[in-house]
């Protein structure tokens, strides 16, 4: 949901109806809205298929199905980054979980993505043209050395990318600055979100993750941000940069604290109200 001044359940229920997900979330149609997790972490999908992800009482309330896909590297490229065929293969993926879903008649999803926060960073610095110190939140008891290692390894990935800062934003750039940045999930995020948008399926974004793919899914597929809405905004900087950037304003003027499909699943009761206090 791109910037709107309107009183809030309205605006929802605006972009309900403006992507087809009206009925779904009003309980109309089946099957239910699908939480997608896109995940490097293999302990994630452990937890989901053993019962123990806390994400899962919350897609119950929430009347939600979850699926999770976790993304493993197929291998070292030469170098930093991964080779140009293995970005085809990891966007390809994305995108048949997207089609999976929307051939199955889902008709609204969510997305959440936790892979490499050092890669989401650097990706969003250089679209966003921002440097390594402004992407990192620190605060005084934060351990120094962690907050200064992350900083150097993101200006290590935005030297690999210095030649994307100032575009051109289009499919080749995006794939090229996939396979310089060098992360999977990444990749299969990206997929997910462009392939959606050209099904015109609309996705509840979720994570620092999952906004940088954004980005880039937005260049693939121009357009595509207005199928989607941001539940809140976390509280990483980079994560703030990219929902400015995309001009997506965020259900939730506040951290909800969680993340990874947690904050989708919990803006997903408030736009199925958006839509039942509407109707007589």
């Amino acid at each position: 949901m791109t910037g709107t001044d309107e009183p809030l359940l309205p605006a929802l229920r605006a972009w309900a109806e403006d992507n087809g997900a009206a009925a779904t979330l009003a309980g109309e149609h089946a099957p239910r809205p699908l939480l997608s997790v896109i995940t490097s972490d293999a302990d994630t999908g452990r937890d989901v298929s053993g019962g123990a992800s806390p994400l899962l009482p919350l897609a119950e309330l929430a009347d939600a199905d979850i699926s999770v896909s976790v993304v493993a590297d197929e291998g070292p490229a030469n170098g930093p980054g991964l080779r140009a065929d293995q970005v085809d293969r990891w966007l390809a993926h994305g995108r048949s979980l997207a089609d999976r879903a929307v051939d199955s008649g889902v008709q609204l999803l969510l997305l959440g993505g936790s892979g490499d926060p050092v890669i989401s960073a650097s990706v969003t610095g250089t679209v966003c043209r921002k440097e390594p110190v402004s992407l990192f939140n620190y605060a005084a008891g934060d351990d120094v050395s962690a907050w200064k290692r992350d900083i150097l390894a993101v200006r290590d990935v935005l030297f690999r990318t210095r030649g994307y800062r100032n575009g051109p934003w289009d499919k080749g750039a995006v794939k090229e600055i996939l396979r310089l940045a060098g992360d999977p999930a990444l990749a299969t995020l990206v997929g997910f979100l462009s392939g959606s948008s050209d099904r015109r399926t609309p996705v509840i974004l979720d994570g620092a993750g999952t906004l940088a793919a954004a980005l880039l899914a937005e260049a693939v597929s121009p357009g595509a941000r207005q199928g989607w809405i941001l539940p809140h905004v976390p509280v990483d900087a980079a994560a703030t940069f990219a929902a400015h950037r995309l001009e997506l304003s965020p259900v939730f003027s506040h951290d909800l604290g969680v993340s990874d499909g947690a904050a989708a699943l919990t803006c997903l009761p408030v736009l199925r109200a958006s839509v039942v206090v509407s109707r007589p």
